[in-house]
């Protein structure tokens, strides 16, 4: 959200860095793929450090968000065709604007991740099944109009089931589930041939087998690196 919607609370700035190495023996961060009920499914658990804190804008003025124990993980589950990049981290303190609450305590940020192959094929795919989509929704007003304008009840018959055939038509394809599929500028470069949707979500979860509790949405950019 922005700082003019008075239910939102948007954290802005946060800058982390993701780390290639383990998080120090005494981080006590669980992590929702390593520390979940299949704990083969997560990459191996890395260290994310805060560089910058983020912020957002109360009533007081400008407020500080920090983080601590920050992690981060690769998981991959099983015949799905997108991974997760999961961040984790401890709030320290909760921060408020209004009735929008950031929680104290673990909270979990989570981007789609693909690999380049993967992510083409599946764009093909969306291409193909919204031209189909279009072509039904195209197909059904057309025999509806036809139905509204013909004065034969026999016609009237044949242009509505027509027009319910394409509806069935268009419910076949899997619409929906192609629209998670992001397009060539929704994703940003990770590592090796790994692309990461530049939208997820936050959440909170009570691992290992606990109910996740969504928070919010979240985006995400490439940070200049320092000199």
């Amino acid at each position: 959200g922005t700082q003019d919607d008075t239910s939102r609370l948007a954290i802005n700035g946060m800058v982390l860095d993701l780390k290639n190495t383990p998080p120090p023996a005494d981080c006590s961060l669980r992590m929702p793929g390593a520390n979940g009920p299949h704990p083969k499914l997560s990459a191996g658990v890395r260290l994310l450090n805060l560089v910058e804190s983020g912020s957002f804008i109360s009533q007081a003025g400008q407020q500080i968000v920090n983080v601590l124990n920050g992690c981060w993980e690769l998981v991959w589950r099983e015949g799905a065709p997108a991974g997760s990049l999961i961040c984790g981290f401890e709030v320290p303190e909760e921060a408020k604007r209004n009735d929008a609450t950031l929680p104290k305590g673990k909270v979990y940020v989570a981007f789609p991740i693909w690999t380049k192959e993967t992510l083409e094929n599946m764009q093909l795919e969306k291409e193909r099944i919204t031209e189909l989509a279009n072509q039904a929704i195209a197909e059904k007003d057309e025999e509806l109009s036809k139905m509204h304008k013909t004065g034969n009840i026999i016609q009237k018959a044949l242009h509505y089931r027509n027009a319910f055939a394409a509806a069935e038509k268009y419910f076949l394809q899997p619409v929906s589930r192609m629209k998670l599929v992001p397009s060539k500028d929704e994703v940003i470069p990770f590592q090796d041939d790994l692309l990461v949707t530049t939208t997820g979500t936050v959440w909170q979860k009570n691992l290992p087998n606990g109910k996740q509790v969504l928070l919010g949405a979240a985006s995400l950019k490439h940070a200049p690196m320092e000199a």
